[in-house]
């Protein structure tokens, strides 16, 4: 954790009602009685999702909170535990369930929040474009003391859009001291909203003192191919692949993954100029290209050359790469970049002073057999 101040002021608005529950009761202690609903507001965007709490799903969590809780989690194969996480999906999906996790965040019972930030939110996207609902997870985020807990809030903080609502709010939260939620928040934001503030978030993110947060925002330029590429977000990408330092791993992964214009090949580019020299490129300190190169062969938008080249690095690298377990991921390459000449290359492998490496390769020469009977 860093240690240096957070303040973050969030004012979240109170509803009203008629005959308002006494305040000295805590969320946590659920009821069966009716939950007093809040005064309409009209200006609120349309949306399915309403500020009603469901009394059925309280039911649910009032029950889980009876299971056993120790260090921040609750017994797995405790049956109302079991439940909550598993079953009733068309509560938590209905009109009053993120309203109903929203409350749980709010309760000053860890146990409580603890089951709200396990189930999260549904559609959570349309439900948090309300900024009273927006500014109340900020409070909730603000308030919290449970590291445990933070992961889950910066997956929740980035369903919300700084284009549109509480930008100035969001972009302090860049430096929240809590390396966790930090973690998560680049991981999600830009993902969930491809936008140019969710890409100056990550660019902050980037220059994060913590590794981890660093790994995170360079894997949300494409989060496996579900970032929509934009030109900003495919030139930030363009410049991250050329990374040399301990992150260029998952530099490389994610340039694989994207779905940029063209980003196959920079990739595939920047691989063949790091394994020029087999020596350097199987040093121990050498960033694994391996992962990448997985990517790109498996992927259907993977031109027939790009997988042939991708064939040769492997093909001349994985020989001379002294790691057992390294090698054995360079031989899987060789059968998805190039079946046809992947039998040849095996072969030498069948007899790997390594066993598991030997055992695989034989594996791999009898599914290319099956594979070209089969064409």
């Amino acid at each position: 954790m860093r240690s240096l101040p957070f303040v973050l002021l969030v004012t979240a608005s109170v509803a009203c009602s008629s005959s308002p529950q006494p305040a000295s009761t805590p969320t946590s202690e659920v009821s069966t009685a009716a939950v007093q609903k809040p005064c309409p507001d009209e200006g609120a965007p349309a949306t399915a999702q309403t500020d009603e709490i469901d009394q059925d799903v309280m039911a649910l969590a009032a029950a889980a909170q009876k299971c056993g809780f120790e260090h921040g989690s609750f017994e797995w194969d405790c049956p109302a535990f079991k439940e909550w996480r598993n079953e009733n999906d068309d509560l938590f999906e209905g009109p009053g369930g993120n309203s109903t996790i929203l409350s749980l965040l709010e309760d000053k019972d860890v146990r409580a929040r603890t089951l709200a930030a396990q189930r999260g939110f549904t559609a959570a996207r349309s439900y948090f474009a309300d900024t009273k609902r927006a500014s109340r997870l900020l409070a909730v985020v603000d308030k919290e003391r449970e590291n445990r807990l933070y992961s889950s809030y910066g997956k929740f903080v980035a369903y919300i859009n700084g284009e549109k609502v509480l930008g100035k709010e969001l972009r302090a939260l860049a430096n929240h001291p809590t390396t966790d939620f930090r973690q998560a928040y680049a991981e999600y934001a830009l993902p969930t909203h491809p936008t140019a503030f969710s890409l100056e978030l990550v660019k902050v993110f980037l220059d994060d003192p913590d590794d981890s947060v660093r790994r995170a925002a360079i894997r949300s330029l494409s989060a496996n191919g579900r970032t929509r590429p934009t030109e900003g977000i495919c030139a930030v990408l363009k410049t991250q692949i050329e990374r040399t330092d301990k992150l260029a791993r998952e530099a490389l992964d994610a340039g694989a993954t994207s779905k940029c214009p063209g980003m196959s090949e920079l990739v595939m580019a920047q691989i063949e100029k790091r394994t020029a020299d087999p020596a350097k490129a199987t040093a121990a300190d050498a960033p694994d290209v391996s992962n990448a190169m997985s990517s790109l062969c498996w992927r259907s938008t993977t031109s027939d050359d790009l997988k042939k080249r991708a064939f040769d690095v492997a093909n001349k690298t994985a020989p001379k790469i002294a790691d057992p377990w390294r090698r054995r991921s360079y031989v899987y390459l060789l059968r998805s970049c190039d079946p046809k000449r992947a039998k040849a290359a095996l072969a030498p492998f069948l007899k790997d002073k390594d066993k598991d490496v030997a055992e695989l390769a034989k594996e791999e020469t009898q599914r290319v057999e099956e594979d070209l009977k089969r064409q």
